[in-house]
């Protein structure tokens, strides 16, 4: 896994939204340091084609919650409608993106904060 190359311990994860009020599963957690947590979301075109309310809805509350937000859309799924410092989205095209070159450049976004 491109993840626990890259960072160490990375593994799916589940997380409370701000409140307690939504569990959601998350593709791969990263503890970044004592105060910075990471959800990495992929977001396979086939699947996610029809799931961006649940995608917006998740991201919004990860953000809530304090964690920054790395979502890995898949070929043309078009990016979220979200702006925030601590979201990052990415195009990742099958058979062409190597996944630890796009884990790299998450790792490279994250140094900035």
């Amino acid at each position: 896994m491109a993840a626990v190359t890259i960072f160490g311990a990375a593994a799916p994860g589940i997380v409370d939204s701000t409140g307690g009020t939504k569990r959601w599963r998350t593709d791969i957690q990263v503890v970044v340091g004592p105060t910075m947590g990471l959800s990495i979301e992929y977001d396979g075109e086939h699947w996610h084609a029809k799931r961006r309310e649940v995608d917006t809805r998740k991201t919004l509350d990860l953000l809530d919650a304090g964690y920054f937000v790395a979502r890995i859309r898949e070929n043309h799924l078009p990016f979220l409608e979200i702006q925030h410092e601590r979201l990052l989205q990415v195009r990742s095209f099958l058979y062409k993106t190597a996944p630890l070159d796009t884990i790299r450049g998450i790792k490279d976004w994250l140094s900035a904060f």
